[in-house]
């Protein structure tokens, strides 16, 4: 376990973050008790705003204009942003924050000994990603030094107090959530290494069930840390990629926000999986399931905020 970072004006963690937003190339200014603006200044200029909390950073940012259109014009808009996490650095993801809009959230978790210039470089650059039109679609994560076959999941998941189960397939099972709500998470040794927790969604699945998970899916984004949604051919869920080699303390913090948004997503998914729900669930938001096309209403945004109230 951390030892407990405190938020107080003697905050020992407050040069390092000026320190490392300045070497980044980023323009920061005090806003508050342990809270800063940045601003990007390489390349796409975007300004956002970093808090210090018990140990955490927490980074957020606006999304471009042409991103609230995307979302408002159909409800598969959800699902492009999703798909677009996978191109993005730093751990940077879309969700939808307060207010209901769409917004970029990152973190870094904080243990002593750790260099945050590294992480809060590939955040920012993330950050810059996220505000170009075109992203390319494949893995952002740089290879890792040395063989990432060699990355031994079990031991990690002992020392962060989680049990585990190897695979034939090479891969790592951790049983993640309660008795009752059980959910398996599969630690992978590919470039890069993952954390995966999915939803795998029945053969031939209705449109409409993946405009509405991906609505879900995005929302969810923004109450989660540490993880971002995914979509693939297998079906949604969450995933953490690293961009270094894994060690325990992160891979605990990875594990408890998968319980998290598995416990979180698992049931909803389950109920969307039915078109006739699903349609109903998109009708309320204001999208027409059948058209894909009608703009969205603000009834999405005051729903995202009751729910953002009740957790």
């Amino acid at each position: 376990m951390s030892a407990m970072i405190t938020t107080t004006s003697a905050n020992p963690w407050l040069k390092a973050v000026r320190d490392a937003f300045e070497e980044a190339g980023a323009g920061i200014e005090p806003c508050g008790a342990d809270a800063f603006a940045f601003t990007t200044k390489n390349g796409v200029m975007v300004r956002g705003g970093a808090r210090l909390q018990p140990d955490w950073l927490l980074l957020r940012a606006p999304c471009s204009e042409a991103i609230h259109k995307l979302l408002e014009d159909s409800p598969e808009g959800a699902l492009a942003l999703i798909e677009r996490n996978a191109t993005l650095r730093g751990g940077v993801r879309f969700g939808i924050g307060d207010g209901g809009q769409p917004r970029l959230f990152a973190e870094i978790p904080l243990t002593r000994g750790v260099d945050l210039r590294s992480p809060v470089a590939r955040a920012l650059e993330g950050i810059r990603q996220a505000w170009h039109e075109q992203g390319a679609a494949v893995s952002c994560a740089a290879p890792l030094e040395g063989d990432a076959e060699t990355i031994d999941w079990a031991k990690l998941c002992a020392e962060a107090g989680w049990q585990s189960a190897p695979r034939a397939t090479g891969d790592v099972a951790v049983e993640v959530g309660r008795a009752r709500c059980s959910e398996r998470v599969l630690l992978t040794c590919g470039s890069p290494p993952r954390a995966q927790w999915r939803f795998h969604a029945p053969e031939g699945v209705d449109p409409a069930c993946r405009a509405a998970a991906g609505s879900l899916l995005l929302a969810a984004s923004g109450l989660v840390r540490l993880v971002r949604p995914v979509t693939t051919d297998e079906g949604v869920g969450f995933e953490h990629q690293w961009e270094d080699r894994p060690q325990s303390f992160l891979l605990g913090r990875v594990l408890e926000a998968l319980t998290v948004a598995a416990g979180l997503c698992g049931g909803p998914l389950l109920a969307l999986s039915s078109p006739r729900v699903a349609s109903a669930f998109l009708r309320r938001r204001g999208w027409s399931p059948e058209a894909g096309q009608a703009r969205g209403s603000n009834r999405v945004r005051e729903e995202v905020i009751s729910w953002q109230q009740k957790l």
